[in-house]
């Protein structure tokens, strides 16, 4: 199954890193990062998102923090676009 998402997936179209957008308190805004992520994703051209790609926000995160961001932007664009998390 995982073979045949990878192969759905448009990597010739546009996939950009999405950046995080934090609290005051430098925690992860979830409702601005789903709606940004939402608005993102539908933008023409557009064929997928990655999260955790060299915005650099990433490095301040821990690994449960990434996972999180990722969590966050797949369910918000699961009938919109694929989300790919970037390994760093």
């Amino acid at each position: 199954m995982r073979r045949r998402l990878v192969r759905s997936i448009n990597f010739k179209g546009i996939i950009p890193a999405i950046a995080v957008p934090f609290r005051t308190d430098y925690s992860i805004d979830d409702p601005e990062l789903r709606r940004l992520a939402q608005w993102l994703g539908r933008q023409p051209g557009i064929t997928a998102l990655m999260t955790n790609g060299h915005t650099g926000e990433v490095f301040s995160l821990t690994p449960r923090e990434r996972a999180e961001v990722t969590r966050i932007v797949a369910d918000a664009n699961k009938e919109i676009c694929p989300v790919i998390s970037a390994i760093v």
